[in-house]
């Protein structure tokens, strides 16, 4: 081996020992810092990951409250109940006199039912958020409940009385009872807009529709309405009128 490699491998084992002898006198502390770093990293690094997997990464929009409340679109949440009196008295001669040779009557009843209904496809929601883009504040744009359709019973009719006159002369006849079913169908519509149901309906929607809001968003979210549209409810128009003659 030349000078110049006993040199090097001299120069080398020296600096190793100078390190091996700086390590040794760090000692334990040292380890310690060490090992101590590496837990904290370790322990940080597992914290952000597990508040990263368990955080809320949902974006509650408006799109996402309107599906949300538009779920059915055609809500029915009340139905109003009756039984109608079929009730129809045709005297059969110009002289209005009642007989049982010219004159028919007809009294009968028959249940039936009507919806109440709200189109949820007419719902806008506006929603106001805080600095972390939460939703505080839900506003709902939403229209009156209105009348469905009229259904009559017809397994339910109950014939009380017919009379056609002396030999038939004064049938009772199928357009007789269309007429009156027509009737009843007409009067009990405009007893449903007048009894102040519809403004009852109009209050459970906003309790349901409030309650999804809040599923969605938060039980400390504000809901609150403004409706669209015209109502059909004549609820206390009666009063209004007699007090303004």
């Amino acid at each position: 081996m030349s000078e110049e490699e006993r040199n090097s491998t001299g120069r080398y084992f020296a600096t190793k020992g100078v390190v091996c002898r700086k390590l040794t006198a760090l000692g334990m502390p040292f380890v310690v810092f060490i090992t101590a770093l590496a837990t904290a990293g370790v322990i940080f690094g597992g914290l952000r990951f597990y508040n990263w997997l368990t955080a809320d990464h949902t974006v509650i929009g408006n799109d996402s409250i309107r599906e949300e409340v538009r779920n059915t679109e055609i809500l029915q949440p009340s139905e109003y109940n009756f039984t109608q009196i079929l009730y129809l008295s045709d005297s059969g001669n110009p002289f209005n006199w009642n007989n049982p040779i010219t004159s028919k009557l007809y009294i009968a009843t028959i249940d039936g039912s009507i919806p109440i209904l709200c189109d949820l496809s007419q719902v806008e929601p506006e929603v106001t958020r805080d600095l972390d883009d939460k939703p505080t504040e839900v506003k709902l744009s939403v229209p009156y409940c209105y009348v469905g359709d009229v259904s009559l019973d017809e397994a339910t009719v109950k014939k009380y009385v017919e009379q056609n006159g002396a030999l038939n002369i004064n049938p009772v006849t199928a357009d007789d009872v269309t007429n009156l079913r027509k009737q009843a169908q007409e009067e009990q519509v405009a007893k449903l807009r007048a009894s102040g149901y519809l403004e009852t309906a109009d209050a459970h929607v906003e309790e349901l529709l409030a309650s999804r809001v809040k599923s969605l968003c938060g039980a400390n979210v504000k809901v609150s309405f403004t409706r669209t549209g015209e109502s059909e409810s004549t609820y206390g128009m009666e009063a209004q009128t007699a007090g303004a003659q």
